[in-house]
């Protein structure tokens, strides 16, 4: 029997607080329950209080089949959150500071699970903070020569710099990106008036990447890759519920059909279906 491929997840655990409920997020714990459901052994490194937030994320996150072994407990900070506030149909954020996950370290268990993993995903919010940031360059460093570097641009805010991208895309194998930060892209490195295809293949050829994954929500995804190839689908009809964590579905999705020697192509439709199934049910960790 083959072995569970070893995924990695690093960066912030939060809580979207709304006026009336709270739910438990973060891209990075997203990306890791998504593979752990389709058969990794999938593990965040992370960071939260020890404050109720922090027991209660971890209940949660275990209860959901979340490996938390990696998860540091840090007296006197407090667990992420982030304050969700509604105008009508829109929605503000904003990502509270100073959190637990800007403290992460490098635990023995994790440098031991970073040499052998399969995959690594990463963003660039969780190196808003010097220790956290100092933390990934660690383990970027301790990945063996195999492992498949996924970096999900997760922009937020102004938490991110253009050396903070830069260093993440050159550190990476595949970039995720919705039409949002790939605007942002496009803006910070002067390829304003390029198509989406263009601005993609200067982005492949400039950071070395095999591949970049483009979600634009409603309207499908598309898939460039080095060889110049790239395939694109329109989005399914699906009853909308709500879009939480379809992103890092996709994602995961896309990451476990490749680990497992499946073309762009298959890769890409299992990780549509599976985002369409979350737009259907409610919240990010949904299956």
């Amino acid at each position: 029997m083959e072995r569970a491929k070893k995924v990695l997840a690093f960066g912030e655990i939060v809580w979207d607080i709304f006026e009336n409920e709270k739910t438990l997020g973060g891209a990075p714990l997203n990306f890791a329950y998504y593979c752990s459901k389709l058969g990794a052994s999938a593990k965040i490194l992370s960071a939260v209080g020890t404050d109720a937030n922090g027991n209660a994320a971890l209940e949660m996150a275990q209860k959901a089949g979340i490996d938390t072994s990696l998860v540091e407990r840090i007296d006197g900070a407090e667990t992420g959150r982030v304050l969700v506030r509604q105008t009508g149909a829109t929605h503000t954020f904003e990502i509270c500071s100073p959190a637990a996950w800007d403290l992460i370290e490098l635990s023995p268990a994790a440098k031991e699970f970073a040499s052998k993993a399969d995959a690594f995903c990463f963003g660039t919010l969780a190196q808003r903070n010097r220790i956290s940031a100092g933390t990934l360059k660690k383990i970027i460093s301790l990945l063996p020569g195999s492992c498949l570097k996924i970096f999900d641009a997760n922009l937020r805010q102004n938490f991110f710099t253009k050396d903070t991208i830069e260093f993440c895309a050159a550190s990476a194998d595949m970039l995720k990106l919705n039409d949002d930060e790939l605007a942002v892209f496009r803006r910070i490195f002067s390829m304003d008036g390029y198509s989406d295809a263009h601005t993609c293949e200067k982005l492949l050829r400039k950071f070395g990447l095999a591949r970049i994954l483009l979600t634009r929500g409603s309207k499908g995804y598309s898939i460039f890759d080095k060889s110049g190839k790239s395939i694109s689908a329109a989005a399914n009809p699906v009853d909308l519920v709500d879009s939480v964590g379809a992103g890092d579905s996709f994602t995961a999705a896309f990451t476990m059909s490749v680990l497992n020697g499946e073309d762009s192509a298959v890769a890409a439709a299992k990780a549509q279906g599976l985002a369409e199934k979350v737009c259907s049910r409610r919240g990010a960790l949904c299956l």
